[in-house]
């Protein structure tokens, strides 16, 4: 019995891990996945089309899909219909409101509903509008009330941006019948202005000239520049200004994006799927961005996957030390080897796919110090089998992927990023580092609280046990201060080279020194003998208050010269963090772990 359950062990963990290797089993050959590849120009950057739907329905629901009930609409086949037939969206509950306020303007109590349809806000855009216009334009001053109106308002203004990239809004006419009539009045507006015209302008033709043109220009307001034509981007509107042909000839390009839309519109799949195949046939053969290993990337979702793995990992690691260790132990640190795997393949595709270091914003970050608190646990489990390391990496792990995982509800975490932050070696160097002691001083600091737990929960631990969590916590410091130190030294040389002064008690410098000083203080106590095991398990847990400050407060402060990731919404939960360390350190000074003598 007892072989059968590693056996189940690993069936459950393969389970987890399957959607990381679906995609490339199954490849999704419909229409809306051909499209979902499809390169385009968003944001400055070149990303498949999936990645765009993905990101803006992130930003206006949180989530990546939408239930309704006729079943799971993925964020591609939703931005298909917002692009080439938005009637079938108008509908679809995209935008999520959790204000007690704005609900009341729709006449709803807290809690009742918390998505809404573009249909169902439209009526009620003009007092949201209004309502925005009120918020101050400071947002230091803004309250919970006036982000969330001014955050809706964006989103409305946004979807409708959107949604009009292809064709304006209100039109009636198909798009063929579209396209071509302003086709029509282009061809005629270059008679005018070149003299050619053998008659007077027909008023009806000039008032009809003038919407064509007005419809062009808020359609080129659209954010996505969706069609490559002659080497560069282009909107459809720009494309149908300047690519006409002089007997009114549309591109091919546009004559299949309506083609597209007329069958969708129609329900038509087979034209639909050869429009498709016609307009992602005008891709760009070299660019300089991976579209097909980010198309793949966001349907693995590698992150996830990781987080997914690291829960089951605790699980067995509390079922090992409740029933059998020899048992459950050996499972855990072997599928946790395979969420390591799994979390550096992620790690390795986005540096593939951006081009740049590991370390770029604030979501990469907490992805990074997650994946160096992993690495370091793996090795303390390697030496210690006691299923500590294990646990600790399967925390530190979850925590900062969940929180990546809400960071990237602010929209795409692959922007491109600063000519300055791009061209510095010091500066990568120094960003990387500093996170890697980040991460050390976490894994210290959870370790330290794990110990707590280990000794209340089991009623005391024996010498051997505290001798291996006073190991793993020192060490995780002493990895911590060393990276801690290196990344402040390169991060003064950037500074030197960029502001021409190696230290100015700039807010982000000073909370390295403050992660050096600590560290420092707690090996140099320690070897001086002023405290033992207890004084350095509180202190490491001290430590994740401290690097909560350096990595995410510093950031709150809104001033300093290279503070990033800047979010105000996170001060809540930064104060949860701190009362929760000081609440541990303090029941513990009162009721202190037990060490057995035996």
């Amino acid at each position: 019995m007892k072989r059968v359950f590693p056996v189940i062990f690993w069936l459950i963990a393969l389970s987890l891990v399957w959607p990381v290797f679906k995609p490339l089993v199954r490849k999704a050959d419909s229409p809306e996945a051909s499209l979902g590849q499809m390169s385009v120009l968003e944001g400055g950057r070149v990303k498949p089309l999936d990645s765009v739907a993905r990101s803006t329905l992130l930003l206006f629901r949180g989530k990546q899909s939408i239930r309704t009930e006729s079943g799971k609409v993925t964020a591609t086949e939703w931005f298909t219909d917002l692009l080439l037939n938005r009637d079938a969206v108008a509908d679809m509950p995209v935008f999520r409101i959790d204000h007690p306020n704005i609900l009341g303007m729709f006449g709803l109590e807290a809690g009742t509903k918390k998505y809404f349809s573009y249909a169902e806000l439209e009526p009620y855009l003009s007092r949201i509008q209004e309502q925005a216009r009120q918020v101050s334009e400071n947002s230091d001053l803004r309250g919970p009330y006036e982000k969330a109106i001014n955050q809706l308002f964006g989103n409305l203004m946004q979807y409708q941006l959107l949604s009009q990239t292809v064709y304006p809004l209100r039109l009636r006419d198909s798009l063929p019948v579209f396209y071509n009539a302003v086709a029509g009045s282009i061809l005629e507006s270059r008679m005018l202005m070149g003299g050619d015209s053998p008659v007077i302008p027909d008023p009806a033709k000039s008032r009809l000239m003038r919407i064509h043109m007005q419809q062009l220009d808020f359609m080129g307001r659209t954010p996505l520049f969706l069609l490559f034509h002659d080497g560069d981007w282009i909107k459809p509107s720009e494309l149908l200004q300047s690519a006409v042909g002089e007997a009114g000839v549309l591109p091919d390009q546009l004559t299949a994006l309506a083609s597209a839309a007329d069958a969708r519109q129609n329900g038509d799949e087979s034209a639909f799927a050869e429009a498709v195949a016609q307009l992602t046939s005008f891709g760009p053969d070299q660019v300089d961005a991976n579209p097909g290993v980010e198309y793949y990337f966001n349907q693995s979702q590698p992150f996830i996957v990781s987080l997914g793995l690291y829960v089951f990992v605790a699980l067995l690691v509390f079922l090992g030390w409740q029933f059998s260790m020899s048992l459950f132990l050996p499972s855990a640190y072997g599928i946790l080897l395979l969420g390591l795997v799994i979390h550096t393949v992620g790690l390795i595709l986005r540096v593939i796919i951006t081009g740049y270091a590991p370390v770029t914003n604030l979501y990469s970050s907490a992805v990074f110090t997650g994946w160096v608190a992993v690495l370091l646990s793996v090795g303390f489990e390697y030496f210690q089998r006691k299923g500590v390391g294990s646990l600790a990496a399967a925390t530190v792990g979850f925590l900062t992927l969940l929180v990546a995982h809400h960071l990237s509800d602010s929209g795409d975490t692959m922007e491109k990023m600063r000519a300055v932050l791009n061209s510095n070696f010091w500066l990568s160097t120094h960003v990387i580092t500093i996170v890697m002691g980040y991460g050390a001083t976490f894994l210290a600091g959870f370790l330290g609280l794990i110990y707590i737990l280990y000794g209340w929960f089991r009623r005391g631990l024996d010498k051997e046990m505290q001798k291996s969590f006073h190991r793993m916590i020192f060490g995780a410091i002493c990895f911590s201060l060393l990276f801690s130190f290196i990344g402040t030294v390169l991060g003064g040389i950037w500074a030197d080279q960029s502001w021409g002064r190696f230290w100015g008690w700039d807010p982000k410098e000073n909370g390295a020194l403050m992660l050096v000083l600590w560290t420092t203080m707690i090996i140099h106590g320690l070897r001086c003998g002023m405290f033992k095991t207890r004084g350095l398990v509180n202190l490491a847990i001290g430590g994740n208050m401290i690097t909560a400050w350096s990595w995410f407060g510093t950031n709150m402060l809104g001033v300093g010269l290279h503070s990033y990731g800047f979010m105000d919404s996170a001060f809540f939960w930064l104060v949860i963090f701190w009362l929760s360390q000081l609440l541990f350190i303090g029941v513990e000074w009162l009721i202190p772990v037990r060490v057995k003598k035996i």
